[in-house]
């Protein structure tokens, strides 16, 4: 709809909510970006967003972060040190719930993940389903839980051994399928459901990749645009754990985590009752334009990993 409307982005210092602001901008809107440091917002700032500081863990600041807003991008933050990572998790989704019922919010859209609604599922996959309970028991919100897929752009996370060993090890395992997907492709799909005339009902959309992967089948696709044979080695639960904790994240989260790459690794995490869209990035590109370039130390200092 082209009406001028007055859009909070929750997380938009990461790289969903970053670009969900941008696209808001360019399209006309007033966006307010709420965030934690006033540094890590002034690009969108200068981008002509009004800055909200506030944390996600203060019930105060989000209330006034959520006033006079028409629409919400939702998106969920914890400590990754924190010694309950899953309750931190779930507190942010307890605040947007209240403020949004306390400041009469009509439409928002929730950055959850694919499996969320499986009981089946665990590590932070599970996690986002916390938010989703809490924002679903908002009458009156037209709200879409956005179920997105693994993001391409984690694969960052395991560039050390990809530059050291030229070995993917990716705790998933080689011959589960996968679905993956951009941070922009995603960012484009929130800002067409926040734009789009409010339903007023609770709706899940969940987010596939445009083919299904395994991930031998990326460490092929790695492997020709490097040149050369590319490894593909799943490291193990205890080994992940380790490496997270060594890298300085609290013990919580690389459990929380490893939940999820195990849920991962049973195969796709789609639920076919809901509405699906079907991304259409090609993960060969997201490789030759970004991720080799990367191993190879080529990358630009704006390609990072997604939070």
């Amino acid at each position: 709809m082209s009406t001028k409307r007055v859009f909070l982005v929750t997380g938009a210092t990461g790289k969903v909510g970053g670009q969900v602001a941008r696209k808001l901008l360019a399209q006309g809107h007033t966006v307010r970006v709420f965030g934690r440091d006033a540094e890590r917002l002034g690009a969108l700032v200068e981008a002509g967003a009004i800055p909200a500081i506030g944390d996600m863990q203060n019930a105060a600041s989000v209330l006034d972060a959520f006033d006079g807003v028409d629409a919400a991008l939702l998106i969920g933050q914890g400590s990754r040190t924190a010694r309950d990572y899953r309750r931190e998790f779930a507190l942010v989704g307890e605040h947007y719930a209240a403020a949004a019922k306390s400041k009469g919010l009509k439409s928002a859209v929730f950055i959850s993940t694919l499996g969320a609604g499986s009981d089946h599922n665990r590590g932070l996959v599970l996690v986002h389903s916390d938010i989703e309970h809490s924002l679903n028991g908002v009458d009156g919100l037209s709200l879409v839980n956005l179920r997105a897929p693994m993001f391409l752009e984690n694969l960052f996370y395991f560039l050390h051994p990809m530059r050291t060993t030229n070995t993917l090890t990716w705790p998933v395992k080689s011959d589960a399928l996968v679905d993956l997907g951009s941070t922009a492709e995603v960012a484009d799909v929130a800002v067409d459901f926040l734009t789009a005339n409010p339903a007023q009902n609770k709706r899940v959309v969940e987010l596939y990749g445009h083919t299904a992967v395994t991930l031998t089948e990326v460490g092929e696709m790695i492997g020709n645009v490097l040149g050369r044979p590319f490894n593909v080695r799943p490291s193990s639960r205890e080994e992940d754990v380790e490496i997270l904790c060594g890298a300085g994240f609290g013990r919580d989260f690389a459990l929380l985590m490893n939940g999820t790459w195990e849920s991962a690794s049973r195969g796709l995490m789609r639920e076919t009752i809901h509405e699906h869209i079907e991304l259409h990035g090609s993960i060969e590109e997201f490789i030759r334009r970004a991720l080799v370039p990367a191993i190879l130390a080529q990358v630009p200092s704006e390609l990072v990993a997604a939070t």
